[in-house]
Formats: structure tokens, C-alpha cells, sequence
């Protein structure tokens, strides 16, 4: 017999071949023959949010890759073929190469230093969503995000209002890298002469940044 909209319904026997599995607090039914039944419970507004966490990401490690490009270009060591693909191996080549080619303004260092243990913290936030599998909590109508990694469970609660802030802080982080391009940055004037020299590579290799 067909239901509305002309799905077809479930006998009753089908119906008992159906056992509740659950991932944390979201039941998913799954028959008995291993086939499950998919439950899209991704509502729209939430589907637009990860949006922009990939989109607003994507162009934030660009700006990041372009910076780490001028501080290779503006040391004496051969530069290598290409970046290294994961962050964790950027940040830990960024935090060497801040160190070395503006060694002698240490607020600068400090400044750049705390950007990229920004960035640390938004990049492990942006990886659960974009890689991991999304629950539905519904006492608190919060998401929770989770991904297992080498037998350990990284996961992160997240409401409409923490997406917001985690999407506001990657846009202070890309104003930030813009800024440096051509901004004072709030450094003491004793750092200006280092400041400078980095904007002006900045600037030689994006004029356009």
C-alpha cells in the first residue's frame, strides 16, 4: 500500500525486522539485512554554516601560505619545492622561520606567534566538522562533532552561536594577515625597520594581496 506522496509503507513484519541502532544521542534505524536507512538530520541553516567554515578556511590557509612564503623568500636557505602538506608541519616550519627572520623585533614575533596558535586552535575545530561525523544532542539542539584518529575520540559541541564565533574568528584572522601587509600592527617604533622589511617582500611577491 502506498502512504502519502506515494511512498510506499511498511508492513508490520518489516517493520519488526527494524532494531534501533544509536549513535550518541541521534537513533538511526538499520534493518536486520545490514542495509541502513539514511536520516538526513542536517537541518539547512546548518549545512550553510559548514559552508563558510570551508569556504572562509580555504582562503584563511592560502593568506597563511602566502605569508610563509615571504619569510622562506626572505631567508638565506634554499627554499624547499613546496610547503609541507599538513598544518601541523607549517605551523612548526612558520614558528622557525618568525624566529629567524625577525629575530630582532620580538613583539612582532610574539604577534605573529599568538596568529598561528590561533590558527592551531580554529584548525582543530574546522577538521571535526569537515572531517567528522555530526550528532544531533536534542535536549540542548547542539551538534556534536567527533572523529576517532589513532584510537583517540577528538569531539566538540557546537550550537548556531559557537559556529558564528568560530567563523568570526577566522575573519579576525584573515584581517590580521591582510593588516600585515601594509599595517603598523600596534609594534613599539624600535621594530618598525624589521616590520617594514617584511612588508616590502610582502608586497614584491603580492601586490595585490
Amino acid at each position: 500500500m502506498a502512504g502519502s506522496g506515494g511512498e510506499k509503507s511498511m508492513s508490520g513484519d518489516e517493520e519488526e525486522r527494524l532494531v534501533e541502532v544509536h549513535a550518541s544521542t541521534v537513533a538511526l534505524r538499520m534493518p536486520t539485512n545490514g542495509n541502513p536507512i539514511v536520516l538526513n538530520l542536517v537541518p539547512d541553516y546548518l549545512l550553510l554554516l559548514i559552508g563558510h567554515v570551508v569556504m572562509d578556511w580555504r582562503e584563511l590557509e592560502f593568506d597563511f601560505d602566502k605569508l610563509m612564503h615571504v619569510l622562506l623568500a626572505m631567508s638565506a636557505e634554499p627554499l624547499p619545492d613546496r610547503l609541507p602538506s599538513s598544518l601541523k608541519e607549517k605551523r612548526k616550519l612558520f614558528q622557525s622561520l618568525v624566529g629567524s627572520q625577525l629575530s630582532d623585533a620580538p613583539m612582532l614575533v610574539g604577534q605573529l606567534l599568538r596568529i598561528s596558535d590561533e590558527l592551531w586552535e580554529c584548525a582543530k575545530i574546522r577538521n571535526l566538522i569537515v572531517h567528522g561525523n555530526a550528532y544531533l544532542d536534542f535536549p540542548n539542539s547542539e551538534f556534536r562533532f567527533e572523529k576517532l584518529r589513532k584510537g583517540q575520540l577528538s569531539s566538540v559541541m557546537l550550537t548556531r552561536d559557537r559556529f558564528e564565533i568560530l567563523c568570526s574568528r577566522m575573519a579576525e584572522l584573515k584581517g590580521a594577515f591582510v593588516r600585515l601587509g601594509y599595517d603598523d600592527i600596534g609594534i613599539d617604533d624600535c621594530e618598525m625597520p624589521v616590520l617594514r622589511r617584511l612588508q616590502k617582500k610582502y608586497l614584491e611577491m603580492y601586490p595585490f594581496f
